[in-house]
């Protein structure tokens, strides 16, 4: 969907990203699958709080999706993924770093 298209009205591409969200979370309904969405930030003004950024729309994505993983970037090679809001599992932050091989677990 192009933004700059005068013709399409916010309630048409409202509409159309629902329709996406939906088939995309019906397919990882039937098929059992892992679905990953990244999303575009805006900034949390909140000084205080935990999560520094907030996922745009995040209002519709959660009719859709029930866990979000928030990544962060705290200081040299040390990264957080925290998970929020899952239906199954415990709040949780865990350090992590990103090698040659992948994903890892932080050692100390």
């Amino acid at each position: 969907i192009e933004r700059s298209d005068k013709i399409l009205s916010f309630l048409k591409a409202k509409t159309t990203y629902f329709k996406i969200l939906e088939k995309i979370n019906n397919l990882t309904q039937q098929f059992q699958l892992i679905t990953i969405l990244t999303a575009q930030v805006a900034p949390n003004f909140i000084e205080e709080a935990v999560i520094k950024e907030f996922p745009v729309g995040i209002q519709y994505l959660n009719h859709f999706f029930s866990e979000i993983l928030y990544l962060r970037y705290k200081e040299s090679d040390m990264v957080y993924v925290h998970l929020v809001n899952s239906h199954f599992l415990p709040e949780r932050k865990l350090l992590y770093t990103i090698t040659k091989r992948g994903i890892e677990d932080y050692k100390v």
